[in-house]
């Protein structure tokens, strides 16, 4: 028998409507075999990410404005947010102004051009495995996902103890790297840096090859109830039942790493969530 604690809020229902996927591998499988890559000992984990469901095409930079870096700063400490602002690490590829401050390439050879610059930051459009999605439509090749858009969306509206990773994981992923071996890892030296889940007005949409999907709830039968589908907290993992209840089927922990009960098993990988997530 297992027993649900949910710290801080009662638990949600779960609604059987919601479709949720774990982008679970990088774009540069058996990466370590690549010369340009053979004294790396780990890859940042990231993946493509389209402006429409019919092309195979990755999607156009997102704008970063000055309301979506204060926003960003408060989902992270300063490490985390030191790492979201870097360029040439995995969110931003490009030296960027801000504020008039020139932001100049952190991981690489340094270019010392502010004259060239871009005006703002302009993030990569991908997804970052081994973060959780989730799937609001789709077309025969990709899965749309949620996301904000980036020019639509009022920051300074969003209150940052309701939106976070902790409460909507599929709009605040956790940046990630894997080991030649395949093990995820935080970025760094175990740096927990939280980003946002971005799209351009088309949205976000995902070649279906890069998501995967957990067991059919259905299948499922537990005390008695049947499965009826799937809420996410953070790194965890709810099945919610035909009586109304829930029960916890994946938990993931720093200190303990990933369990998974009452059978269930989904073949896909997890972030490694921060000390203070329980």
């Amino acid at each position: 028998m297992i027993t649900v604690k949910i710290s801080h809020y009662p638990a949600p229902p779960v609604n059987p409507a919601d479709r949720f996927a774990v982008a679970n591998w990088t774009s540069l499988s058996n990466w370590w075999l690549d010369p340009a890559y053979s004294t790396w000992l780990n890859m940042p984990m990231t993946n493509k990410q389209c402006d429409n469901g019919a092309t195979a095409s990755r999607g156009r930079n997102i704008p970063i404005s000055e309301s979506l870096w204060k926003f960003v700063e408060q989902q992270n400490n300063a490490d985390g947010f030191r790492f979201c602002e870097s360029v040439g690490r995995m969110i931003i590829n490009r030296p960027y102004m801000r504020n008039g401050v020139y932001h100049d390439v952190d991981a690489g050879e340094e270019q010392n051009d502010p004259a060239n610059a871009d005006p703002q930051a302009m993030a990569e459009p991908i997804i970052y495995p081994a973060n959780v999605y989730k799937i609001i439509d789709e077309t025969p090749t990709h899965y749309r996902i949620d996301a904000f858009v980036y020019n639509k969306t009022g920051w300074d509206l969003l209150d940052p103890a309701v939106w976070n990773w902790e409460n909507m994981p599929w709009l605040f992923p956790k940046a990630c790297a894997e080991t030649r071996q395949g093990v995820v890892q935080n970025v760094m030296n175990g740096v927990d840096a939280f980003w946002v889940t971005l799209c351009n007005s088309g949205g976000a949409w995902i070649p279906k090859a890069e998501l995967a999907l957990p067991p059919d709830p259905t299948q499922y039968v537990i005390n008695g109830a049947r499965g009826v589908g799937y809420r996410v907290r953070g790194a965890n993992w709810y099945m919610g039942l035909s009586d109304g209840s829930q029960v916890l089927v994946r938990q993931v922990t720093k200190a303990g790493g990933m369990r998974e009960f009452h059978g269930w098993h989904f073949y896909a990988r997890s972030v490694v969530p921060p000390a203070w997530f329980v």
